[in-house]
């Protein structure tokens, strides 16, 4: 069979094999970009430090979601927003203890996964507000939603802290209950 010596590849033969070759590069990219996404927070991401001045202001959030929180962890009680967290802590401290605890004007849960993957769940630690501690706070990124003991979102307030927010006689009534 004769072979042409002056044969040019055919413009038209090579489009389909480029657009094929776009897509899969496109693809890619919208793959990579949901791996990041798992990770995502509805009222996005706080950093916090290892002294009080990098302590995050109070994070206003809506709270409560269609899910039940005890299908997450059966300890865990009230309605949170399915997957997505509320709020993602980057901690990069040497604090002792990191506090995590909600307010609101009605009756909240918290759900706190930690950065090993432990969940930690609280309803009414300080009255009808909710708080998860950490003794030895460790470094990385501290999943945390808001749920509502009913099944009604609310506004509430996240507040981060290296310091126990509970006061004095809050504390002494948990000493006393734990004995």
């Amino acid at each position: 069979m004769p072979v042409a010596m002056n044969a040019q590849p055919c413009p038209h033969r090579a489009r389909p094999i480029i657009r094929a070759l776009a897509t899969l590069a496109l693809l890619a990219t919208f793959a990579s970009h949901a791996e990041v996404e798992v990770g995502a927070s509805y009222f996005g991401t706080v950093r916090m430090g290892a002294n009080a001045d990098s302590e995050p202001s109070p994070i206003t959030i809506m709270a409560g979601g269609r899910q039940r929180a005890d299908l997450i962890h059966g300890d865990c009680t009230g309605f949170i927003q399915k997957a997505t967290a509320d709020v993602n802590l980057d901690y990069r401290g040497d604090a002792t203890e990191l506090f995590i605890h909600a307010r609101s004007a009605t009756d909240t849960t918290l759900v706190v996964r930690a950065p090993d993957g432990t969940i930690h769940c609280d309803d009414d630690t300080m009255n009808f507000d909710p708080m998860v501690s950490f003794p030895d706070a460790r470094n990385g990124v501290y999943r945390i939603w808001v749920g509502t003991f009913v099944n009604q979102p609310t506004r509430a307030k996240i507040h981060i802290s290296a310091t126990d927010p509970r006061t004095p006689l809050q504390k002494m009534l948990l000493e006393t209950l734990n004995r």
